[in-house]
């Protein structure tokens, strides 16, 4: 997991603060609110998270075979 993954979680739940309080009152269950906020977060950024991760790994393996050195 890199930075870029971070920073797009850490946006994912502030987003989600709204729609897990629709679901739960935190006042009633502080908990479950955190539980639910967590659900919507990671499902909001998971295919984010994927995609750039991926792009990083491509971009890792196309360097590692190509003859061209890197730009130091």
């Amino acid at each position: 997991i890199g930075a870029d993954d971070v920073f797009v979680f850490i946006d994912g739940w502030r987003q989600a603060e709204e729609e897990a309080r629709e679901i739960v009152s935190e006042r009633v269950d502080r908990d479950r609110n955190l539980f639910e906020r967590m659900k919507i977060a990671y499902a909001h950024t998971t295919s984010a998270v994927f995609n750039t991760s991926f792009t990083t790994c491509v971009a890792f393996l196309a360097t590692a075979v190509s003859p061209i050195m890197p730009v130091g």
